[in-house]
C-alpha cells in the first residue's frame, strides 16, 4: 500500500504539476494569442498602408509611363521632323553645289578657252620677238659697222649735189645729141 499512497502522492504532484504547467502554458497561450491578435492587427493595418501606398505608387507608376510615352512620342516626331529637314537641307546644299559647281565648271571652260587663245597669241608673240631679235642683232650688227662719218650730213648733201648737176650734165648732153640727130635726119631726106 505503501507503493500505492507513494504513487497517488507522486501521480497527485505530477497532476498539480501538469495542472500548473497547463495553466502555464494556457496562459503563456493567451498571451501569445493576444501578441498574435496585436501582431495580426498591426500587419492589417501595414497591409492596409501597403495597398493603399501601392496603389499610390501604381498610379504615380502609370503616370510616368504615360510622361514616358508621351516624351517618346514626341521624340519619334522630333526624330521624323529631324530626318525631313535634314533631307530637305541635303536637297538644298545639293542643289546648291551643283549649281555653284556648275557654274564654276563654265567659268573654267571659258578661262581655258581664254588661256587658249592667249597662248596662241603669246605663241605668235615669242615668235614675232624672234624676228625682232634678229632684226635688232642685224642692226646692232650694222650700227657697230657705222662710223660717225658717215652720220655726217654735209658731205652726203655735196655728194648728192654733184650727182644732181652731173645728171643734169648729162640730160643735157642728151636732149644737144637727140637735136643734132633730128637735124641729120632732115637734112638727109
Amino acid at each position: 500500500m505503501f507503493k500505492d499512497n507513494e504513487i497517488h502522492t507522486k501521480v497527485d504532484a505530477l497532476q498539480t504539476n501538469v495542472e500548473k504547467q497547463s495553466q502555464s502554458i494556457s496562459e503563456q497561450m493567451k498571451q501569445l494569442q493576444k501578441q498574435v491578435s496585436t501582431d495580426i492587427a498591426q500587419l492589417q493595418e501595414m497591409v492596409g498602408q501597403f495597398s493603399v501606398g501601392f496603389a499610390t505608387e501604381v498610379q504615380n507608376i502609370k503616370i510616368e509611363l504615360s510622361a514616358v510615352k508621351q516624351a517618346r512620342e514626341d521624340v519619334e516626331k522630333s526624330t521624323r521632323s529631324f530626318a525631313e529637314v535634314q533631307k530637305k537641307i541635303e536637297r538644298t546644299v545639293h542643289e546648291q553645289l551643283s549649281t555653284a559647281i556648275a557654274d564654276s565648271i563654265q567659268r573654267l571652260k571659258l578661262d581655258a578657252d581664254h588661256y587658249t587663245n592667249i597662248k596662241k597669241e603669246m605663241a605668235g608673240v615669242s615668235t614675232h620677238m624672234q624676228k625682232l631679235t634678229g632684226d635688232m642683232d642685224k642692226f646692232s650688227a650694222i650700227s657697230s659697222q657705222i662710223k660717225q662719218a658717215d652720220f655726217d650730213l654735209s658731205e652726203h648733201a655735196r655728194n648728192l649735189k654733184e650727182g644732181d648737176n652731173e645728171r643734169v650734165k648729162l640730160l643735157k648732153q642728151i636732149d644737144d645729141l637727140q637735136r643734132m640727130i633730128a637735124k641729120m635726119r632732115r637734112s638727109q631726106q
